[in-house]
């Protein structure tokens, strides 16, 4: 499969791993992080679509970007993502959507902006 171009994908990202789950005050479960990934992932953030939000958005969790990389990020729902070229913005993953067209493969990571 070929990948899309690096031109196609000019953004910066790290990448923050859930490594377990802690209770909190009312029975609920947070995630605990571990360290942020010395790599810098180079992907495309955009705006997400109004197909993109109503397909991927959870009942908690409401998809406002997608970041599209060309290498497979290994990513699960609750990592977070830091937006290295936008002030350190905090992307929460939703979703992974693995996509292809013709011979070109790309993965379209579903994120809620943290405030």
């Amino acid at each position: 499969m070929r990948r899309p171009s690096l031109r196609c994908t000019p953004n910066r990202v790290t990448i923050r791993r859930v490594v377990g789950w802690t209770p909190d005050a009312v029975l609920g479960k947070v995630p605990s992080y571990g360290d942020t990934s010395s790599s810098v992932w180079i992907c495309a953030v955009q705006p997400a679509s109004a197909a993109d939000v109503t397909l991927h958005s959870r009942e908690s969790h409401i998809v406002t970007h997608v970041a599209i990389f060309h290498d497979d990020p290994n990513v699960n729902p609750n990592d977070e993502i830091t937006w290295l070229d936008h002030g350190n913005r905090t992307l929460s993953v939703v979703g992974v959507v693995s996509t292809s067209a013709g011979r070109a493969r790309s993965w379209r990571v579903m994120c809620e902006e943290q405030t």
